[in-house]
């Protein structure tokens, strides 16, 4: 039996098949064609035609039997092979993108098949080479049959056999060809659509950009530091110190500047929707400091004779360095040496336990002596100091308190006055001060009593709110006394003088206070300060002869001397 092919579905040109007998016989033969035993149509007169644009493998693949045959009966018949192929078609193909996670019991399957005839032999590309990575295996492929086309299948595994890493790096783009033979050397290939594998994973890995999990810097200084995890999709980061509380949220930890209470363990945070709980790597870092107070500390004490003192210093520091009595130096007008020479005098510090960079510094004195009056100097440093701590305290008798001094008027308006003073000494016992407002124009006066002195000694601001009763008045002139007092005695310090001029017709806003209108008197020029006097020890420096000033009378304090002031110049 002879063959004719190699045909291929849809391919040109059209091919006949011609049957033929050497004596036709008579009446003359005509021809009964069948294919696999079943009856064609069309070949009556010897010759079919098998066009190959509709040439099919299930019409026309299969032996061709051709028989003679007249009213006398049917002549022998003849056989041909007629050989239809198929050009591979894929079922099915693979999926454009396919996102998986690393954990093998993940259902990680795919599948690519193709449908040929005969049938086709698969191969697979990654990322354009003919290898697969670790993490992935083919399994055996499977071949079913549907008529005479085949359809050959072939499944894509994570490799049970791999490490995570693997799997994890196995992402990319991946290829399944099918090749199958149409004969007489031809092969032919069909490609399926590209698959781009997406691997998720949670958050492993985190890495800081400085090698160390241990930083030590210095105080003030400027730290940046950042942390990176291994994970798809891509983390989200916090910073968090070790009480949980949120310093950053991103990857980025940037303290500038770095300070004291930065001491301590950081963690990094980093999570995906495959660990919400998150993946941390802590960070400790060492803040080194210079020695500084960490309190307001006194500068000036007065006491009596024969109490017991104790003077605390507030100190920071890290690393703290051994304080001896080599630190500590006394002076009086008698005497200058170290504190260990201190009659009834001891050293000791304590160190908060809440506070690793605090420690108190304290020198107690048993039964104050005179030859305890003088100054005491605390000098400290370690090696963050580029000069020394220095500290000094004046231990002085007690006694009145030194008045205030360099008063200056910062603003003046209709409903408020801001002064600045330098407070001076407040003697030992808690001072306050007071404050005096005279309207030369009206003879009306208010006193401001009870001020505090928060700063203890050294100098402040003072903002007075007025009430609608004690409003000042544009175009008249104050006289504004200031003084200390304690339980000792009451002292008269600096006076000024204020001239609050006219409300000019334009350029200022107006603002209604409790159903009054006042111009708000900021500008310069506005306010005047007319003269500043300094007393010291309730005696002041002033014109004399101004009557209209000795007449203020101070409620519910006691003067040293009446208040004299000049007027103005």
């Amino acid at each position: 039996m002879s063959v004719i092919g190699y045909i291929v579905e849809g391919e040109n040109p059209n091919i006949d098949i011609t049957c033929s007998v050497s004596d036709p016989g008579y009446p003359y033969a005509t021809f009964k064609w069948s294919k696999d035993n079943q009856d064609q149509s069309g070949g009556e007169a010897g010759t079919i035609t098998i066009r190959q644009r509709s040439a099919t493998v299930s019409k026309h693949d299969g032996i061709w039997t051709c028989i003679p045959n007249n009213s006398e009966g049917e002549g022998l018949g003849a056989d041909i092979y007629v050989v239809v192929n198929a050009k591979a078609h894929l079922s099915p193909s693979l999926q454009r993108t396919l996102t998986v996670v690393d954990d093998p019991k993940d259902s990680f399957n795919v599948t690519c098949g193709f449908i040929s005839k005969p049938s086709v032999t698969i191969s697979w590309t990654y990322n354009n080479n003919n290898i697969l990575p670790d993490g992935v295996i083919t399994q055996p492929i499977t071949t079913t049959s549907s008529g005479k086309m085949s359809t050959v299948t072939q499944k894509l595994l994570w490799n049970p056999n791999s490490d995570i890493s693997s799997r994890r790096s196995a992402g990319g783009v991946y290829l399944s060809k099918g090749t199958v033979d149409l004969g007489q050397g031809r092969l032919d290939t069909k490609e399926s659509d590209q698959m781009i594998l997406k691997v998720e994973y949670a958050p492993y890995q985190i890495e800081f950009n400085k090698s160390d999990t241990v930083i030590a810097v210095a105080d003030l200084d400027r730290l940046i530091i950042a942390c990176a995890a291994t994970c798809r999709p891509s983390c989200s980061y916090q910073w968090k110190k070790s009480d949980g509380s949120i310093v950053e949220n991103s990857n980025i930890l940037d303290l500038n500047p770095v300070q004291k209470l930065d001491d301590g363990s950081f963690v990094c945070v980093a999570w995906n929707k495959h660990n919400e709980q998150g993946l941390k790597k802590y960070l400790k870092l060492t803040v080194n400091c210079r020695y500084s107070l960490c309190e307001t500390s006194p500068t000036n004490i007065g006491l009596p004779l024969h109490v017991n003192m104790t003077i605390s210093i507030c100190l920071t520091a890290n690393p703290f360095t051994q304080l001896t009595d080599s630190n500590w130096r006394f002076k009086s007008s008698e005497s200058d040496y170290m504190i260990n020479g201190l009659p009834n005098g001891v050293l000791t510090s304590v160190k908060d336990t809440n506070h690793p960079f605090k420690k108190y510094v304290m020198l107690m004195i048993t039964k104050i002596l005179e030859s305890h009056y003088g100054t005491y100097t605390l000098q400290v440093n370690n090696r963050f100091n580029v000069q020394q701590l220095t500290h000094v305290i004046s231990l002085l008798p007690e006694g009145p308190p030194v008045t205030p001094r360099d008063i200056k008027i910062i603003y003046i308006t209709a409903v408020s006055i801001y002064l600045e003073w330098t407070a001076g000494f407040d003697g030992g016992p808690d001072q306050t001060f007071w404050l005096n407002v005279y309207d030369r124009e009206t003879s009306d006066w208010f006193i401001v009593p009870n001020i505090p002195d928060t700063t203890k000694g050294q100098g402040g601001l003072f903002e007075y709110k007025l009430t609608t009763k004690q409003g000042l008045f544009p175009g008249h002139k104050y006289i504004i006394p200031f003084g200390a007092i304690n339980s000792i005695s009451n002292v008269t310090g600096s006076s000024v003088m204020a001239h609050i001029k006219r409300l000019l017709d334009k350029g200022f806003p107006v603002i209604t206070i409790i159903g009054s209108t006042f111009g708000v008197l900021v500008a310069a020029g506005i306010v005047t300060v007319i003269t500043l006097l300094w007393r010291r020890g309730g005696r002041p420096l002033a014109d004399k002869n101004d009557d209209e000033a000795r007449k203020l009378i101070l409620r519910g304090h006691r003067l040293l001397k009446p208040l004299n002031c000049t007027d103005e110049l």
